[in-house]
């Protein structure tokens, strides 16, 4: 007989997976942690007005992440990100990714066959995981392999799929600036140092715990909905639109929408004063959406 799931770990499907986006809007604000005036108040409120009217950006990133050099793996297709950060830890990351945060249920992104991302290290010798994608990636693309061309290509893009799932764990290494680091380190090297002392640094650096490199991007505990053509009922098709999304993401507030975060108080008083706004914040046969400014978090 199956245990039952211990009851303080029930509510972990219940936290909100969060959407940030108006980075457009303070790229081009002198100081980030402020606003100017109304300007950008009103440019978040059409955001956020445009967001739920129409639906979530997918799109093809500008700078897609990628194993290697990018040539068998690489983000390809439109994807919507998530974080599933608690709003107190997600303060510091919202300077890359905008001001203005949507929350949805974990309900919400599984059924548009979103999930969270897998980080892995992009390094074959000690790197398994890594290293059976290059291998399927490499087998799919050999044309000495022989398959039928339509199920060489079906089961290309299921692989394309996961694929889009996995994520390098951290920035790649500058070789060059680190192989510099390290010579100009040697050669600065003070002459005639105290043995007694190396002696003593040396047994003191032996008692030393290494965690290794920073791991970058795990912190950010993504998700992501990647469009897939078996996806395409939930999506709206915008690629003949220059400069907006591939697609659009529709969603309903209040029963899909359960949270949104403005930058200030003030943006909140704009948004709750906009009558559009407070009839989608309030639906009738829904609850209700619950609105936060950044100066909210981390009081109660």
């Amino acid at each position: 007989m199956a245990s039952k799931p211990l009851r303080k770990y029930n509510r972990i499907h219940r936290t909100q997976l969060f959407h940030w986006i108006g980075s457009h809007i303070d790229s081009g604000m002198p100081n980030k942690t402020a606003l100017d005036r109304n300007k950008q108040r009103e440019e978040y409120i059409k955001c956020l007005k445009n967001a739920i009217a129409d639906g979530i950006w997918l799109k093809t990133p500008r700078d897609p992440d990628q194993f290697g050099d990018g040539t068998k793996i690489k983000v390809s297709r439109p994807i919507a990100c998530f974080t599933e950060w608690s709003l107190g830890q997600s303060l510091a990351h919202t300077s890359a990714y905008g001001r203005l945060g949507l929350g949805f249920s974990k309900r919400f992104i599984l059924s548009r066959g979103g999930q969270p991302v897998i980080y892995v290290q992009d390094k074959r010798s000690n790197a398994p995981y890594a290293k059976a994608l290059y291998a399927l990636a490499t087998a799919l693309k050999n044309p000495a392999i022989k398959m039928a061309t339509s199920e060489r290509e079906k089961l290309w893009q299921h692989f394309e799929f996961i694929a889009h799932f996995a994520k390098v764990i951290q920035r790649p290494v500058n070789v060059g600036a680190s192989s510099k680091r390290s010579s100009t380190k040697i050669s600065s090297t003070k002459p005639g140092k105290d043995p007694l002392i190396e002696e003593a640094e040396k047994a003191e650096k032996a008692f030393v715990r290494i965690y290794g490199r920073i791991l970058h991007y795990l912190e950010e505990r993504e998700w992501r909905i990647v469009y897939d053509k078996t996806l395409r009922k939930y999506f709206e098709d915008c690629s003949s639109t220059h400069g907006g999304p591939d697609y659009l993401l529709p969603f309903e507030a209040g029963k899909e929408l359960f949270t949104v975060v403005l930058p200030d108080n003030c943006t909140v008083n704009l948004a709750m004063r906009d009558a559009w706004l407070r009839n989608k914040f309030f639906p009738k046969n829904s609850p209700h959406v619950t609105l936060l400014s950044f100066e909210d978090i981390g009081t109660f």
